[in-house]
């Protein structure tokens, strides 16, 4: 096959995990690899993969990726139609239950003076990590550095806010407090050791 033959260049962003970008090769495989060429790039960001290949893989490619972000939804619409016949006192009664751990989590936060946002239609609050990043021990680190350390030293797992801005934001990490406040309140006391850090 010669270079003429390579005939497109696309690029397929999937939010998975590695084991799909695995996949992906695996199923290449059955093409003539040694020809295709590929990369991966910006995989934090959702494991976006550029792909260059022959005509027929990326039709092949093409549809992977309409069937993941158009084909993905088709279950949700149908829990949808359920809920939507749900009585009203459903949602009050959901909202007060997520509104009640949200305020928890937070007061518990406000304890320890952990800066935050206060979440208005969602379960994942943004710690502001500025602080922490200041320290000789941090100095340099990345949110994603930051997440892993607060997992072994810490015991709480927390997701890179970089992951979720189009800007270079490095100061933000995501937890969330749809749990049950028993585990929020372990989670407290677990971040009261990384409060101290500051004092």
């Amino acid at each position: 096959m010669d270079k003429t033959e390579m005939t497109a260049l696309i690029v397929v962003g999937v939010m998975i995990a590695m084991d799909y970008f695995t996949g992906l090769l695996k199923a290449l495989k059955n093409h003539d690899v040694s020809s295709v060429k590929m990369r991966e790039g910006l995989y934090h960001k959702g494991a976006y993969v550029v792909v260059m290949a022959l005509a027929e893989v990326i039709e092949h490619a093409k549809k992977v990726h309409d069937f993941l972000t158009v084909g993905a939804p088709a279950p949700l619409q149908e829990a949808a139609c359920v809920g939507v016949r749900f009585p009203q006192s459903y949602y009050e009664e959901l909202t007060a239950l997520y509104t009640r751990k949200r305020d928890v989590f937070l007061a518990g936060l406000d304890r320890l003076g952990l800066k935050h946002n206060v979440p208005q239609g969602t379960y994942f609050v943004l710690l502001d990590i500025s602080d922490f990043l200041a320290l000789d021990r941090f100095r340099g680190w990345s949110d994603l550095e930051f997440c892993e350390w607060i997992i072994r030293e810490i015991g709480v797992a927390a997701v890179p806010g970089s992951s979720f801005f189009r800007e270079p934001v490095n100061h933000l990490i995501r937890l969330h407090f749809a749990r049950s406040e028993e585990t929020l309140e372990q989670a407290l006391d677990r971040l009261a050791k990384l409060a101290a850090l500051l004092h």
